[in-house]
């Protein structure tokens, strides 16, 4: 009960601390995104309280919530930035995620014998490095949307078919690319491919909206598309083809891990409705 009530306190003030601070600067943000952020914590919250350590036998209810708690003290923190003061300030999350890769590639590790490196000195800052990497798009695009929305590249819309996609201006867009580009490479490098594909379609959507040009976007998610399927063809990496697989195949593959997604299935079919708690 202790650990109950001692939770539901970690959990709760960081989020009222957030919403005061809000109401004492007039924000006049979002006013969903925060109580829904709530929601999903206590949802967290709820299923800690059916876990527990396998080796102690302990509630894992306290470090879920000291764990909310941290980064409600640090979304309180964020509250008080001023993100428009840090518009001239381009590049530094990006140079602070290439660091994080870098950092990950030498000294970081896997789980078991993947070759996956995502851990590093205890902790995974995979979900650092895409808040660093939108950070940068989002810097990029806010301080330079109206060249590239409104310009056009002119020795490249000299010709019908580029006339028609109206690529914006080389020397703006090439940082942007190039900066997304060395990202999506350490995550190759990192042989963590999901992260990967999802930066390269929030990369494409924020263009899109950013600069009003969704036939551009359009275009680069159709080659996305098409490296992974060529990919996939190819064998480039094995554990796509391997994922395709079990995919396919959830029932009869002999592949390495591949029992993991029938015996999910079972589970979810011995459950019923209700589920068996």
């Amino acid at each position: 009960r202790a650990a109950v009530g001692l939770g539901g306190v970690l959990l709760l003030f960081p989020f009222h601390l957030v919403h005061l601070l809000r109401r004492l600067r007039r924000d006049r943000g979002d006013a969903l995104l925060l109580p829904s952020v709530l929601m999903l914590c206590g949802i967290g919250l709820m299923m800690m309280l059916s876990v527990r350590d396998p080796l102690r036998g302990e509630l894992l209810i306290l470090p879920f919530a000291t764990g909310v708690f941290a980064g409600g003290l640090l979304a309180a923190i964020a509250t008080a930035i001023d993100y428009e003061r840090l518009r001239h300030f381009t590049y530094i999350p990006l140079l602070g995620a290439l660091a994080l890769s870098v950092l990950l590639i030498v000294f970081g590790g896997g789980p078991g014998r993947s070759g996956v490196k995502v851990n590093l000195w205890g902790g995974q800052p995979v979900d650092l490095i895409r808040l660093l990497q939108v950070g940068f798009i989002a810097a990029y695009l806010g301080s330079r949307w109206e060249y590239l929305r409104s310009l056009q590249d002119p020795d490249l819309g000299r010709t019908r078919l580029m006339a028609r996609v109206a690529v914006p201006p080389l020397d703006h867009l090439l940082p942007l690319l190039l900066g997304v580009a060395a990202t999506l490479l350490f995550y190759v490098a990192q042989r963590d491919l999901g992260p990967a594909l999802i930066m390269a379609c929030v990369f494409l959507a924020l263009y899109a909206v950013a600069c009003g040009r969704v036939g551009l976007a359009a275009a680069g998610l159709a080659t996305l598309v098409g490296a992974f399927w060529l990919g996939y063809q190819l064998g480039i990496p094995s554990t796509v083809r391997a994922r395709v697989a079990i995919w396919l195949s959830p029932w009869e593959n002999g592949l390495r891990g591949g029992d993991q997604v029938a015996q999910g299935l079972w589970s979810l079919a011995a459950g019923g409705t209700t589920g068996t708690g």
